[in-house]
């Protein structure tokens, strides 16, 4: 398939790979590292002198323009939200990262078809060791990555996970997109996760919805409680609430998080309640984040890549969703939302949710 990283190859010093299936790729390979030899004395200023380093200028951007031409007619596929290539695109080395440890095969049909049509990046899950063969034919299937774990004697699970995702968010990705994989889904129709990420930052979170906050949230303000007292609930009681299952970072921001969630986790009594891990990265993202010297941003509800909406009210959420009854919007009331989650505690949400893996499931069929 055309998203396979068996079809990629690094073309020349790019951290960006392509799907080539010209068979005159070896052309390619060549043509960009003659580039590179003739690029690389006009970068080096003052080792030639200006007439040279300007014949050297205009040598590069012709011989761009050729790789350009070779590049639009070869055959450079992503896989758009139609679940058709597109010729002249390019997929990015960013990556989906999840622990599905212990689900059966229609919850991973519903993560990865509708990821899949939406997404030619790298999708890694973490799965039990011994599942089974239909599920493991169908990561082949659509490229996925996966790695068998096992869980850790003497070792917290939500500590495992963390020091899972540190070592899964490496370079030469450049983002990576952490999230639960029980309840989200990806909308066909809406743009990649990755298309518009700012270059700013190293992390991403998802505020949860605005009508709740942590002093409100009786779960939030007891995970904050156990670790921080009452003056740490008094700290972030007006905060928005930071959900944890589901947010993107960098390698260094993905780093420099886990670290730290690692060193709350292991460092307070109260670690080991449910849900407890978002306690910790609420605290992390409102109080400490800055001085650890990651610049990061938290996008509200409907704004930015993920759609939280487990705190949201049925009513208000109807109203969230198209005319046509397609998919969960943003604000604009027309745009879809990339990433859902939380979406199987509403009924309407888990049929668009099936109806959407239905389409996938289709589209990659055909392909």
């Amino acid at each position: 398939p055309p998203w396979s990283t068996r079809n990629r190859l690094s073309c020349g010093p790019s951290p960006r790979s392509f799907a080539l299936t010209n068979p005159s790729v070896d052309t390619c390979i060549e043509l960009m590292e003659f580039i590179q030899t003739m690029a690389m004395p006009w970068c080096l200023e003052g080792t030639r002198s200006l007439f040279v380093r300007r014949v050297h200028a205009v040598a590069v951007v012709f011989l761009g323009l050729i790789a350009a031409s070779f590049l639009l007619n070869s055959h450079v596929y992503l896989v758009p939200s139609t679940g058709a290539p597109t010729e002249g695109s390019i997929c990015l080395e960013n990556a989906v990262v999840s622990m599905a440890y212990g689900y059966s095969l229609d919850r991973f049909e519903q993560f990865l078809y509708t990821l899949r049509l939406n997404f030619c990046g790298r999708i890694i899950l973490f799965t039990e060791p011994n599942a089974e063969k239909r599920i493991l034919k169908l990561m082949e299937n659509l490229d996925v990555t996966n790695h068998p774990v096992k869980r850790k004697e003497g070792m917290r699970p939500e500590v495992h996970r963390l020091l899972l995702n540190k070592e899964a968010c490496a370079p030469p990705l450049r983002w990576c997109l952490f999230t639960d994989f029980r309840d989200v889904f990806f909308q066909a129709g809406a743009e990649s996760w990755d298309a518009h990420l700012p270059h700013q930052v190293d992390l991403i979170f998802a505020e949860e919805d605005q009508s709740a906050t942590m002093g409100r949230s009786m779960h939030n303000s007891e995970w904050i409680r156990q670790c921080h007292g009452n003056e740490g609930v008094q700290e972030l009681s007006n905060y928005s609430i930071v959900c944890s299952g589901t947010f993107i970072g960098t390698p260094r921001g993905t780093r420099i998080l886990m670290d730290k969630m690692v060193s709350e986790v292991t460092g307070c009594n109260g670690s080991g309640i449910v849900g407890m891990d978002q306690g910790h990265m609420n605290w992390i993202v409102r109080k400490e984040i800055v001085a650890l010297g990651v610049n990061y941003t938290a996008e509200q509800r409907r704004k930015g890549v993920i759609n939280t909406v487990g705190l949201v009210k049925a009513k208000s959420l109807l109203s969230e969703i198209d005319q046509g009854g397609d998919f969960l919007t943003q604000t604009d009331g027309i745009t879809p939302s990339p990433v859902v989650h939380q979406y199987d505690r509403f009924p309407e949400l888990k049929e668009i949710a099936v109806r959407h893996m239905q389409q996938a499931k289709k589209a990659l069929s055909h392909n």
